[in-house]
């Protein structure tokens, strides 16, 4: 069975397959490294770990190297196994155009600013949250659920500070989805009179972060680039 990668490496993977594209041939870790601007023991101790995946092979040239005098060298390549995985990660072009054409009409909704289109679109939401089957779909649709929520909050200081820190979601520094999620969600069950919302949300705790963990980086960063767009929808009716 092949080995779940974490989306740390599935992101090294990725770029470890683009530099070994521009180069043609196996690299030494300190290559790769110097390339990806990262320690040269972190790069070693990720390609072996990689290696027991099935994902990279080494080989080994007799003769000194500047790195390691009297020693062979050892070059790293991506297995065909690698290639396959980074294909099937990167989603087919369909499924990102239909996600595209749902994320389109989600922030065309919310543009809306009307309280009953809100209170429509997250029962419309949380009546599909069960039966959602793509990954990326799901968690869209779960983070749009606590947007709309805390949408429906009293506009207090913290509150305010909440959707700063949400606008800037996924930013180096700044809060992650799985971050925002459960602070989004603390705050947002406080005033929460519906308690069967509130359970489904929590019952879909584990299964958020499941699909995070094994999304692919480029559809993490889709996913953050529509949480920062929504929330700043969002809070221009605020202003």
């Amino acid at each position: 069975m092949e080995k779940r990668l974490t989306r740390r490496q599935q992101q090294f993977l990725t770029q470890f397959i683009d530099i070994f594209r521009e180069s043609g041939k196996p690299l030494s870790y300190h290559y790769i490294a110097e390339r990806m601007r990262v320690g040269k023991i972190s790069v070693y101790e990720m390609l072996r770990l990689l290696e027991q995946y099935g994902f990279v092979k080494t080989e080994y040239k007799q003769g000194n190297t500047p790195h390691r005098p009297g020693r062979p060298a050892i070059s790293f390549s991506p297995t065909k196994q690698a290639f396959d995985l980074t294909q099937r990660l990167v989603m087919a072009s369909d499924e990102l155009e239909h996600w595209s054409a749902k994320k389109e009409d989600y922030i065309t909704r919310l543009q809306d600013h009307d309280p009953f289109v809100y209170s429509e679109f997250h029962r419309e939401l949380l009546s599909r949250i069960q039966s959602r089957k793509t990954p990326l779909l799901h968690v869209t649709d779960m983070v749009t659920i606590i947007l709309l929520i805390i949408s429906c909050l009293p506009s207090t200081e913290k509150i305010s500070i909440l959707w700063k820190k949400i606008t800037r979601v996924g930013y180096p520094g700044e809060i992650s989805l799985h971050t925002f999620y459960g602070i989004a969600l603390a705050v947002s069950c406080m005033d929460q009179e519906d308690k069967r919302i509130s359970d489904d949300l929590f019952n879909n705790i584990s299964r958020y972060e499941y699909y995070l963990q094994d999304m692919h980086i480029e559809n993490h960063n889709r996913v953050c680039s529509y949480v920062r767009e929504a929330a700043r929808v969002i809070t221009n009716s605020r202003i």
